[in-house]
């Protein structure tokens, strides 16, 4: 690494130059990306419109009612667990190591590059290609309306994001021991700010080993999670599991309250990480797990 006086500075130019070589050089797949995130939006919602119509009865209520933020937030995890493991592709070769660190931008700008194009970047492209797609399902099936044929306006995928992560929070509220609206809030706080760090750890990956990062990652978090699931069922599930106490759904309220706080805890961590991580990185360090 760079032993420049600077490296640990931040300069606006070399920030925004690095910013315009990283997206210059990678500018073909991040068009094919965004393409195809358009193309697949689009294909799900004009199908999935026609498919809705075609069922009749209570059942085509519920599908609405699920179907868009099942997807949705099913894509927006897909969506920035890969991108974020695209960042610092550089690493998995000694040329590309040699080409990051003898960029003069500090490391700070170049971690900053990344975040911005591989996070920041992939949220607003999401969003953006979500709406973008739902307008032209509008656009193309809106010669079909009929009475029997409806087009449902433009849908806001933020606020279904969002709703589809705090459902099962609302639905608490009727528990016996459910907890206090000014804690649901709270927690609604926490989840909000869930959906920007959930890419974390797929950053800190693509740092810690550059190869096939996202496939790695996803074997590491489901473990993490695994025994995070069967810690917190052993603390707060196990009465109930047992028929020690009955069932009044505050047990799952404060296996859920927790995993979320949890999870961001993992997040905060991860991105703290990445940066020491990232750090640590020079151009020989070519390790197994890389």
């Amino acid at each position: 690494m760079s032993t420049n006086a600077s490296n640990q500075t931040f300069d606006w130019n070399r920030f925004t130059a690095a910013l315009r070589k990283e997206a210059v050089e990678n500018k073909r797949q991040l068009l094919l990306v965004l393409l195809t995130m358009f193309m697949a939006f689009t294909i799900f919602m004009v199908l999935g419109n026609v498919i809705t119509n075609s069922i009749e009865g209570n059942n085509a209520n519920i599908i609405m009612s699920v179907m868009p933020a099942a997807f949705t937030s099913t894509v927006y995890t897909v969506v920035v667990a890969v991108t974020a493991s695209l960042a610092f592709r550089k690493l998995t070769s000694k040329t590309g190591r040699i080409d990051l660190f003898s960029n003069p931008a500090s490391d700070t700008e170049k971690f900053l590059v990344n975040l911005v194009i591989y996070v920041v970047g992939a949220a607003v492209a999401f969003f953006a290609c979500a709406q973008l797609a739902d307008l032209t399902r509008i656009a193309v099936l809106s010669p079909f309306k009929s009475e029997t044929f409806d087009v449902p306006g433009p849908m806001n995928f933020f606020t279904i994001l969002m709703d589809s992560s705090s459902s099962i929070i609302e639905k608490t509220r009727g528990f016996a021991n459910a907890p206090s609206i000014e804690s649901i809030q709270n927690l609604k706080t926490f989840t909000f700010f869930g959906l920007f760090l959930s890419p974390a750890m797929f950053f800190m990956g693509s740092v810690l080993w550059p190869r096939w990062a996202v496939v790695k990652t996803f074997a590491c978090q489901q473990v993490i999670n695994i025994i995070i699931t069967v810690v917190l069922m052993s603390i707060f599930m196990f009465p109930y599991i047992t028929g020690q106490k009955i069932d009044d759904g505050s047990g799952i309220l404060i296996f859920t309250t927790w995993s979320v706080y949890i999870g961001f805890a993992i997040s905060i961590i991860s991105w703290i990480a990445s940066w020491f991580l990232f750090k640590r990185k020079d151009v020989v360090s070519l390790k197994w797990w890389s």
